[in-house]
């Protein structure tokens, strides 16, 4: 499975179908996909801040079930550490923005860091296409 993590946020099957992904679930692969393994309790503390700690703990364990029953499929995996499974694979290495869509906010922590993604990506694109302009212009 591909996960689309830019400016519409999805997940595309096999057979090329888009999944549309919910704000909470595309911030949490996001995560997943940029930072790695991480505690489940640092997870549901970052996307779900305002809540007292078994609160959140079980909104995330129910996000992941609809995540599961949505998709067709687990994409994390893990008990006190989640992470992606081994053969999902996103888009965000490359891409020019990171959950450019996403218009929800998860609390300080979490907007700091989707800000700072999204700054390392912008860099990222101004740098590829310096080197592009760099190039045209030597050939």
């Amino acid at each position: 499975m591909q996960l689309l993590l830019d400016t519409h946020p999805a997940a595309l099957t096999r057979e090329g179908q888009r999944l549309p992904l919910g704000a909470q679930d595309a911030a949490l692969l996001a995560w997943l996909a940029l930072e790695g393994p991480t505690p489940r309790a640092r997870l549901a503390g970052l996307l779900w801040p305002d809540s007292l700690s078994a609160a959140a703990h079980n909104s995330l364990r129910q996000r992941l079930f609809k995540l599961r029953r949505q998709l067709g499929r687990d994409v994390v995996e893990g008990r006190d550490h989640l992470t992606l499974v081994g053969d999902v694979r996103h888009n965000l290495h490359d891409a020019d923005t990171v959950l450019d869509g996403l218009h929800a906010s998860f609390g300080a922590e979490f907007d700091a860091w989707l800000q700072g993604r999204r700054r390392l990506a912008r860099q990222r694109l101004a740098t590829a296409l310096g080197q592009r302009a760099d190039t045209a212009e030597a050939g």
